[in-house]
């Protein structure tokens, strides 16, 4: 699309890209719309935001239920500060972790793996508020293994095992990098992950020598 030429009889400049949704449905009546990437990132065709080098190729959410129990726990003390008023931890102590917990129980229900072409992204949600992106260049192994009920479940970590972030079940993957450390997803779909991600590790190692070459 180019902007019409001035009186002058010089060529005006070519008019900047536009982002989907930004021309009108008359002028994209026969036409197909192009979107430009942002920032060198393009967007996914779940539209759920940046993709690196094209759409998604994995993406998957698995849901948990320790959130009930943090909404449990919410509401127990909740009502113990409705039943005791004059109660000074009952009145301002309670509250206060009962807010806590429903923070945590609205960004711990469930838990999203996503391929972001140079990286793997993993984020409790349906509120993202943690979350970790993580480069496959870093990872130098990849494989299926199972937690304990040691780990628990949310975010933790383990001097011997590092961390583990994970939502239910016991099935996990773990990544080890360079420096020997330890991070490990869980899933309800190990192998289909681990596949995945050995895949990614491949290709970044392939364009790592390719550029040294």
């Amino acid at each position: 699309m180019v902007r019409r030429a001035a009186k002058t009889g010089f060529p005006a400049e070519p008019s900047p890209p536009r982002e989907r949704g930004q021309y009108p449905a008359s002028f994209l009546k026969g036409r197909q719309e192009v979107v430009y990437p942002v920032n060198g990132r393009g967007v996914g065709e779940s539209g759920r935001g940046p993709v690196m080098f094209g759409s998604s190729e994995y993406d998957h959410t698995q849901t948990g239920w320790f959130h009930w129990l943090l909404y449990a726990i919410a509401a127990g003390m909740l009502t113990a500060t409705v039943l005791m008023p004059y109660n000074p931890v009952a009145s301002y102590v309670l509250p206060i972790s009962a807010l806590v917990m429903l923070v945590l129980s609205v960004t711990s229900r469930n838990l999203n793996v996503r391929d972001e072409g140079h990286c793997v992204l993993v984020q409790f949600g349906p509120v993202h508020l943690f979350k970790k992106r993580i480069e496959y260049k870093d990872i130098v192994e990849v494989r299926a293994e199972r937690s304990t009920w040691i780990d628990g479940w949310g975010a933790h970590w383990n001097p011997r095992h590092g961390w583990i972030w994970n939502i239910w079940g016991f099935d996990c993957v773990r990544l080890t990098f360079a420096d020997k450390r330890v991070f490990r997803i869980g899933t309800d779909e190990p192998e289909k992950l681990t596949e995945f991600l050995k895949k990614r590790v491949e290709e970044a190692k392939g364009n790592s020598q390719a550029g040294y070459s």
